[in-house]
Formats: C-alpha cells, sequence, structure tokens
C-alpha cells in the first residue's frame, strides 16, 4: 500500500491501491503508473491479441490495428474497497466526511461494473452508508472497507 496523498488543501486522499499490475508486470510507484498509462501499452500483448483475432477470425484484414495502456489495482482481500473513507485531523481531532470510494477491481471490475456501481451506490446514499447490503453474510461491510496505510 502506499501513503495517502496531501491534497492541495491540506487533507489527505486516498492513492489507489498499489501494486498495480498491467498484463505482465506490476507498476509500483505512481510514477510507474503515469509512464505506463503515456505509453502506448505492451507491443507483444498488441501483436498476441491480433493474432488471437485473427485465428477467430480468419480472412480478417482490418485497415488499422491500435492498442492503448491499461492496468488495474489489486487489494490485499481480492475484493474492491467500497465504503466510506473518514479522515481525522490529527491536530485537532476533526474528522472530515462524506467521501466514498469504490476501487481496487482486482481485474475483474468490467464484468462486475454493475453489481460494484450497486453496491456502492447503495453505501453513499442510505442512511447507515450501508442499509440492505449485510443481510448476506458475503456483503458485510467489514469485506470492502477501504483501508489505508497511516
Amino acid at each position: 500500500t502506499v501513503a495517502p496523498t496531501p491534497s492541495p488543501h491540506g487533507q489527505s486522499l486516498p492513492t489507489p491501491p498499489l501494486p498495480v499490475r498491467t498484463a505482465g508486470r506490476p507498476l509500483v510507484s505512481p510514477q510507474e503508473l503515469i509512464d505506463w498509462y503515456r505509453s502506448a501499452g505492451d507491443p507483444a500483448a498488441t501483436a498476441e491479441m491480433a493474432a488471437m483475432l485473427h485465428e477467430m477470425v480468419p480472412g480478417l484484414l482490418p485497415l488499422n490495428v491500435q492498442s492503448d495502456a491499461c492496468a488495474n489495482c489489486r487489494t490485499p482481500t481480492g475484493l474492491p474497497f467500497i465504503g466510506e473513507v473518514v479522515y481525522t485531523d490529527t491536530a485537532t481531532g476533526t474528522s472530515l466526511r462524506g467521501m466514498y470510494v469504490a476501487t481496487g477491481g482486482n481485474g475483474l471490475a468490467a464484468k462486475s461494473s454493475d453489481e460494484i456501481g450497486r453496491i456502492a451506490a447503495c453505501a453513499s446514499l442510505s442512511s447507515d452508508g450501508w442499509d440492505g447490503l449485510e443481510k448476506h453474510p458475503l456483503l458485510v461491510r467489514e469485506r470492502f472497507a477501504p483501508r489505508l496505510c497511516a
């Protein structure tokens, strides 16, 4: 994990869970992630996917093949972090509330995005931040609680 990032307003903002993984390697620093997203991705992965496409659709003659960089965040639990992040100002003891996160799809968020969004909406819009979800043991808030290192 990475320490929270100071914001221009003096509050700490959550840093997405690191390391982030591309198809082949972890990106362990914010600069590595920035550099990766500014690249066109991995040319070998592009060639491999183009070959698979040509195998599935013989005779395909695309006018152009383009690729781009992508990555996914992994969490220690393998579950996304969904819920309210409460910051406490150590100098004043004041708690800052009202910011919610849904991050760390672990490479599965595209297929699960509707349900992750529903859980995030329930967590952020309900009276206690999690109403109605805890009826099933797999959906208890502790399983998805955002975790920041100090």
